[in-house]
């Protein structure tokens, strides 16, 4: 059974040349952009990130976002994407809930990262402005091609973690598999 890494690969070598990805000016192939998934996901390790762990992403739609998400469907890791437009106090009930390990953001968060004080005790990735000095940029993140293909996920695995718009109450995580119908197993 395919999880979603597996058929991002039979994608690539399905048709290498074929445009995989396109933001504005900035098209890539799927094999170029296998690259750039791949490198992503090798920071997310080197950052100390493991299958089952929860990566939460606030950005706008953008290809890093989407690399971000392809990176986690190959290295097992669980994307956690909250709106852009949530406040520091969201991402901050959010990184608790979730037991977030790492976060990574764009130009549209940045004041919410940096107000966030549950943010602080995290790895943080920034796909522009950074909110610290400390915080890893993108190109950082993806500055280490690993030496062989990172495909740790597997079909029972949970691919993303959805938090619910929470109109009576706190949002709450929603779990979803890889695929659909596997059976699922939620990482303690």
């Amino acid at each position: 059974m395919f999880d979603l890494g597996r058929s991002f690969l039979a994608a690539v070598e399905r048709r290498p040349h074929a445009v995989a990805v396109s933001d504005g000016a900035l098209k890539k192939t799927y094999e170029d952009w296998f690259v750039d998934i791949q490198s992503a996901a090798r920071g997310l390790q080197r950052l100390g990130l493991q299958r089952g762990d929860r990566l939460l992403v606030a950005m706008q739609n953008r290809w890093q976002m989407a690399t971000l998400h392809w990176a986690c469907q190959f290295a097992g890791i669980v994307m956690t994407p909250l709106n852009w437009r949530s406040t520091a106090d969201e991402l901050g009930y959010c990184i608790e809930d979730a037991q977030i390990r790492a976060l990574a953001y764009d130009d549209s968060t940045v004041a919410a990262v940096a107000g966030c004080s549950a943010a602080t005790r995290l790895p943080r990735i920034a796909a522009g402005i950074r909110a610290a000095d400390t915080d890893l940029s993108f190109e950082e993140l993806c500055s280490q091609t690993p030496s062989g293909i990172i495909l740790q996920a597997d079909a029972e695995d949970f691919s993303l973690l959805l938090y619910t718009s929470g109109t009576t109450s706190k949002p709450k995580g929603c779990p979803v598999g890889t695929v659909p119908n596997a059976p699922r197993r939620w990482p303690t």
